[in-house]
């Protein structure tokens, strides 16, 4: 009788240890708002990028309200939805006609990804969505990590990428090596779709 206690408790102690750990190792769900903005124009490495690569200097930004004018469209489109990691990828294509792709990317729980792409239609807000389920982040910042490249303006395209972990934790991310076919890829999607478990 006492072994069957003592069984049951051991048990129960290792149920109770086990749910703890999963809480302690999940990320932390958060709504994005505006206070965002000042994260970004804090962050020693994103006010290098913006610097190196838009010249534009932290007095500019002030004036200017340039981070502002980047991502406030974005944090009110995500307002009131709730995610353990927000990226913003900001593309910037140059040529005889200067074009931005801009895309969002939600991380839910269990790594399920929401990609959005901010298209206008008619003068009118068009998201396009895709989700992925089992998305595999660590490899995708493998990604990331790799292509990170020096801050150096690229003659054809610039990647600026926002990476929310909270309102209080941003890293910023310049990529300026990829390939034209992966630039095409991200545009449309499918580019996403690699990273699936």
């Amino acid at each position: 009788m006492n072994q069957n206690i003592n069984f049951i408790i051991l048990n129960l102690l290792l149920v109770i240890l086990t749910s703890s750990c999963q809480k302690q190792y999940n990320a932390e769900s958060f709504e994005i708002d505006l206070s965002a903005t000042n994260t970004v124009k804090t962050n020693d490495y994103c006010l290098r990028i913006f610097e190196k690569i838009y010249g534009i200097d932290s007095l500019k930004l002030k004036k200017y309200r340039y981070v502002e004018g980047i991502i406030n469209r974005f944090i009110v489109d995500n307002k009131g939805q709730k995610q353990e990691r927000l990226l913003y990828i900001r593309i910037d294509k140059e040529g005889e006609v200067y074009e931005t792709t801009s895309l969002g990317m939600r991380v839910i729980k269990d790594n399920d990804v929401v990609v959005t792409r901010y298209d206008w239609k008619d003068k009118q807000p068009a998201p396009v969505h895709k989700k992925l389920k089992q998305f595999g982040m660590k490899e995708f910042d493998g990604f990331l990590q790799k292509n990170t490249g020096v801050l150096k303006r690229h003659r054809r395209y610039n990647v600026l990428i926002f990476d929310f972990k909270n309102n209080n934790s941003c890293k910023c991310k310049f990529l300026n090596n990829l390939p034209n076919i992966d630039i095409r890829s991200i545009e449309n999607m499918s580019f996403f779709d690699q990273f699936l478990d």
